[in-house]
């Protein structure tokens, strides 16, 4: 066999290396390098420094190719997920100098990076989304129709309530001080063969915070407008939240039996704001009534029908009840008490349920006429005891099962906010005058909206004329409300709702109102 390492040329005196031999040879073999049964023998050289080490080739991964998670996910599930072993995930996790163990929450910026290193799109839904998907499939439950959900709305003292109160057949608007809207009401209204679900407002900062916050319960916004007023400041900031909100206007034009009342001035005062009635060529249905002498309510109510039915609202019936909070207080004899609006399923006392920050129990159930019930069913408002703590409204209500682990991820949550890093991310995401110019290089923003106050109509007008000129094809300026008098609560949460930035010109705004655009 020759040598490994030939010879070099080297001194003359240095000794020689011997030529390599196999000593493994079995004596009586045939043949170099084959034993007596004629089977070969292997023979193994040194291996040289230059030569590479051969590598185990790894075994393709079967991985879809985008996965959706809750925002409370262990290292296990995240496996099934991907459809890979544990081991293979953990040697990933420790690629990329994550500190988690299998049975640990993740946080969902350490689960994006695992799915960035797979290459795997990822989507994060919150926890109570993933069990309500889970109770349908696992029920298999079809969807049926369900009744609609209205909020009236409109300027102060237009009737909203007393419409209400002639409709329920109640005495609601004399009970509330001074004739005003005290707390958000929800009523369940039967005529005929049809249902509705009323909510009436205290004002529009109610409805801007529930939107604000993700939940969209109303299906149909009904626009009272007394006939002798006209359209007046609330009746277009009314408006513009429910354009906003992307819901069907109804108009219910109020107080005709009154003298010095003109509907066709009301029609004409809407169109300025976009508000066509179908009598004007719009798609806008319009029904005049007077709520006090109840006059026309069932040609509303039967409007708000026909709306409903081509919407084709509907819900799943038998699965465990999804909600969301429309008002919570604190009672001092009962504790925390919420009215929720059932918008799937079914609810019964001792069911144990997760809602926002928050846990607890089904202790007692209330009808919206105080009446007690042993449950509830979509799409009914009940008011519900046995929180641990006071729910936000627009707060969703999950019914759950796994009691711990529900505990569990509210605990993650709290933890959430407690971090401030999270805080600075969103405020980053706000767009102010600071980022604009940053956001249009990177062509990230194509509208800059503007909710515009001033001193009077003329300096508005003014205003809205030059911003408008400031539009380009870069930037379109949007200006989505613009009112008169001093910056409001309603206007900062309209702007925070929609993105924009607050124009203030000639008029003031109080220190609590700076705290929260804050």
């Amino acid at each position: 066999v020759p040598s490994a390492h030939p010879a070099a040329p080297s001194h003359p005196m240095a000794p020689r290396r011997p030529a390599y031999t196999d000593h493994r040879q079995t004596p009586g073999s045939g043949r170099r390098g084959q034993n007596s049964r004629g089977g070969r023998i292997e023979t193994h050289r040194p291996r040289s420094k230059g030569r590479p080490i051969p590598v185990k080739p790894e075994i393709p991964l079967d991985l879809p190719k985008a996965i959706e998670i809750a925002d409370y996910i262990t290292l296990h599930e995240i496996a099934e997920k991907l459809n890979i072993k544990l081991r293979v995930l953990e040697d990933k996790v420790a690629e990329l100098k994550l500190r988690v163990t299998a049975g640990q929450c993740l946080a969902a910026e350490d689960v994006q990076k695992i799915c960035d290193g797979y290459g795997v799109a990822l989507a994060v839904v919150p926890y109570e989304d993933a069990v309500f998907a889970q109770s349908v499939a696992a029920s298999k439950a079809g969807l049926v129709k369900r009744a609609p959900v209205v909020t009236v709305m409109g300027h102060v003292d237009h009737g909203k309530t007393t419409l209400l109160d002639t409709l329920r057949k109640t005495r609601v608007a004399e009970k509330e001080a001074g004739g005003i809207t005290q707390k958000i009401g929800a009523y369940t209204i039967r005529l005929k063969d049809h249902t509705f679900v009323f909510i009436d407002t205290p004002g529009h900062e109610a409805f801007t915070n529930l939107r604000a916050r993700g939940a969209q319960v109303t299906d149909i916004v009904v626009l009272v407008v007394a006939a002798n007023d006209g359209v007046q400041p609330q009746t277009i900031e009314a408006i513009n939240h429910a354009k906003a909100a992307g819901v069907p206007i109804i108009v219910a034009i109020n107080k005709i039996d009154l003298a010095g009342a003109d509907s066709n001035r009301v029609k004409q005062e809407l169109s300025k704001h976009q508000v066509l009635v179908e009598e004007w060529g719009g798609d806008v249905v319009a029904v005049e009534i007077s709520a006090k002498l109840n006059k026309n309510l069932d040609q509303l109510l039967e409007m708000i029908h026909l709306v409903a039915e081509m919407q084709e609202l509907k819900a799943y019936p038998d699965v465990p009840a999804r909600g969301t909070v429309i008002e919570s207080r604190l009672d001092p004899q009962l504790g925390p008490i919420a009215t929720v609006l059932i918008q799937h399923g079914h609810l019964s006392r001792g069911d144990a349920f997760m809602c926002g920050n928050t846990t607890g129990k089904i202790k007692s159930i209330f009808g919206d006429a105080g009446e007690v019930l042993q449950n509830g069913i979509v799409p009914q408002p009940v008011e519900i005891m046995g929180f641990e703590d006071v729910p936000e409204a627009g707060d969703r209500l999950q019914i759950v099962t796994d009691v711990e682990r529900a505990k569990r991820v509210i605990d993650s949550r709290r933890q959430c906010l407690r971090d401030s890093r999270s805080h600075d991310q969103q405020q980053e995401k706000k767009i102010s005058l600071q980022n604009l110019y940053q956001l249009m290089e990177g062509n990230k923003t194509q509208s800059f909206k503007v909710l515009l106050k001033a001193d009077n109509f003329g300096s508005s007008e003014v205003l809205t004329a030059l911003l408008q000129k400031k539009s380009s094809d870069r930037l379109k300026i949007e200006i989505i409300q613009s009112g008169i008098g001093n910056i409001t609560e309603g206007d900062v949460l309209m702007a925070s709702t929609a993105g924009a930035v607050i124009f203030a010109f000639n008029v003031k705004a109080p220190q609590k109102i700076l705290a929260l655009a804050k």
